[in-house]
């Protein structure tokens, strides 16, 4: 009997962000569909979180003696998802992210980095590191034509280098029943409708700050004095985002609810599919109304926003540092009105973008095929 192929994933995991949890479940839905048997390990900044969360064996991301056994032990390594290879977040995550593609060289294990968003990479000796480690790569996917070509202005080229799709596209979600429990629990009425507001703290270098929580203020009176929808802050990533859409429910000064967050990621996808529209600056917030069905309006405030938005045939209503309140309402206004139209566009749209995150796992499965051999 031949043994259970063994691939260890790294990521930004344990943290608690919601969007990268997702990430994570939607890559392991797509490699055991593709390797069923597939034994994963995973590391994170919290292994008993990980191991709570998706029932995967899992390791600290910092005990370098414990990573490397484990990559020493596995068939493949896989970096996987989000946006890890950029230096606008933080260059000390960058390196740590490059040096795991160093650990799994010092080994001769095969490399995947799956589904990233790639760049912006701003200091000079970070591109040429960067480049260096990509090209040692077995196989590289990504999820948007942009990245692909910062790879190539980089310079990588040697690993095979596939256009796939966000690995959340893989993500099976929960049943309707599980979301509308929730919501219930969070004292959200299922009896009108709801406009979701996934948001994230303004970030550094963008003023005035003030006026973005205003802006968004307005559209959320919008939403409820105008509309007659309920306002729904889902937090993606708390307490940073919970404790910005209070800022924001407060301004706005109509009946809101604020979700506690901490949402397990296969009930966050259900959870956007019981709104009735999705006003997100959080990337994954707006990829869970796309998989949906759910219309959206999407604010910039990262280039990869755009990105996706662009493979739906859309645009940002504004980009966050630009943004007022006066253009996010009509944004809202527009999409609502044709909310019915815009729900099956982006059942169209999302479709084939499914098929592309679960060519990940097909892709995986053959580089370790070609690895193992009969």
């Amino acid at each position: 009997m031949n043994k259970a192929p063994q691939i260890v994933i790294s990521g930004y995991y344990g943290f608690g962000n919601a969007g990268d949890e997702a990430v994570l479940a939607g890559m392991m839905d797509a490699f055991r569909a593709a390797i069923p048997g597939a034994a994963l390990r995973v590391a994170s900044v919290d292994p008993d979180a990980t191991r709570r969360l998706h029932g995967v064996e899992s390791f600290g991301r910092y005990r370098w003696r414990d990573f490397g056994a484990r990559v020493r032990a596995c068939d493949a390594f896989v970096s996987g998802g989000g946006s890890l290879f950029q230096d606008v977040t933080s260059r000390r995550s960058l390196y740590y992210y490059l040096g795991t593609l160093a650990l799994a060289g010092i080994y001769r294990r095969p490399v995947m980095v799956c589904g990233q968003g790639i760049g912006p990479i701003r200091s000079a000796t970070a591109r040429r590191v960067t480049a260096a480690l990509l090209n040692r790569a077995r196989l590289i996917t990504v999820r948007d034509p942009g990245s692909l070509e910062t790879l190539q202005r980089l310079g990588v080229a040697r690993p095979e280098i596939h256009l796939t799709a966000d690995p959340v596209f893989a993500l099976q979600p929960s049943p309707r029943a599980v979301a509308e429990r929730i919501l219930r629990r969070e004292g959200v009425s299922l009896d009108v409708p709801r406009v979701a507001f996934a948001l994230r703290p303004v970030p550094r270098g963008v003023e005035p700050g003030d006026a973005v929580v205003s802006a968004l203020a307005e559209a959320a009176a919008f939403v409820h004095r105008e509309l007659g929808a309920q306002p729904v802050f889902v937090p993606m990533h708390p307490p940073a985002d919970r404790n910005f859409a209070r800022r924001v429910a407060e301004a706005a000064g109509v009946p809101a609810a604020i979700l506690s967050g901490g949402v397990p990621p296969r009930d966050a996808p259900a959870l956007f599919g019981r709104m009735d529209l999705v006003v997100g600056v959080r990337l994954h917030a707006l990829i869970f109304a796309a998989v949906q069905g759910v219309p959206l309006v999407g604010i910039s405030y990262d280039p990869k926003v755009e990105g996706f938005l662009r493979s739906l045939g859309r645009t940002p209503a504004s980009d966050l540092a630009s943004i007022r309140g006066v253009v996010l309402v009509d944004a809202i206004r527009h999409v609502w009105e044709a909310r019915e139209e815009e729900a099956a566009h982006l059942r169209r749209a999302a479709a084939p973008l499914r098929e592309k995150a679960l060519e990940n796992g097909s892709l995986l499965a053959t580089l370790i095929a070609s690895r193992t051999g009969p």
